[in-house]
């Protein structure tokens, strides 16, 4: 099967797309590059769009490569910083 780094990107961008606004291009491009091999390795039967591979990663959190796993998590804390309405939203 073969993906296109485009749609690689997709996928892990997919991971947290519950967080729709600014998105640094920093953090896109850090999981980008730490976790298409995941996303490959663990998680590529599924549509890189769908929300089948958000809940793959999810489900496989543990299987992750740290890189991966630190990528998310740098990418999550930066959109909630960016995003101080959502904070408010989600402690409600």
């Amino acid at each position: 099967m073969s993906i296109s780094k485009t749609a690689c990107l997709t996928a892990v961008l997919g991971l947290v797309s519950d967080m729709a606004f600014a998105q640094p291009q920093a953090s896109q491009e850090n999981l980008k590059r730490h976790c298409i091999g995941d996303y490959l390795e663990h998680c590529g039967q599924f549509s890189p769009d769908g929300g089948e591979v958000q809940a793959c990663f999810r489900e496989r959190a543990g299987l992750l490569t740290p890189n991966c796993s630190m990528a998310i998590a740098a990418y999550q804390e930066e959109q909630k910083a960016a995003n101080p309405i959502r904070k408010i939203r989600a402690a409600r």
